[in-house]
């Protein structure tokens, strides 16, 4: 708790918002490293906290995903698991809001369709 606060005092999560939704590019190797800590620790983050600063990189992270390339995918895909990792990650994050139901039934299909993606790649890959 202690380091989550230090955290959020030196202006962390601000500075982990505007990553997501500045101008920089991301990568999905930088997706993962920068939601991996928060969803490892989802339960010591306040609903406001979660709201605030996550909730936008909530529709970041999936617009992202979503215009990955099908090569891009492919190769993330067949080097790791990280895809699911990410989702995973946004839906501890998702379990800390009161109105989470709709958010995780919008999340699921998320995963749903990104799986379904992959499979798809995977098989024009193949064949």
């Amino acid at each position: 708790m202690d380091l989550i606060n230090r955290f959020g005092t030196l202006g962390g999560f601000q500075i982990i918002l505007e990553r997501f939704t500045g101008e920089s590019s991301l990568s999905v190797g930088l997706v993962y490293a920068l939601l991996k800590p928060f969803g490892y620790c989802s339960d010591f983050l306040t609903k406001h906290t979660v709201e605030k600063y996550f909730v936008p990189v909530f529709t970041t992270v999936s617009q992202f995903l979503e215009n990955l390339s099908d090569d891009e995918l492919k190769k993330e895909t067949a080097r790791s698991d990280i895809i699911s990792s990410i989702i995973k990650c946004l839906k501890c994050l998702q379990t800390r809001l009161t109105d989470s139901d709709d958010h995780m039934r919008t999340l699921e299909i998320f995963r749903l369709r990104m799986i379904l993606r992959m499979l798809q790649v995977y098989l024009e890959y193949c064949f």
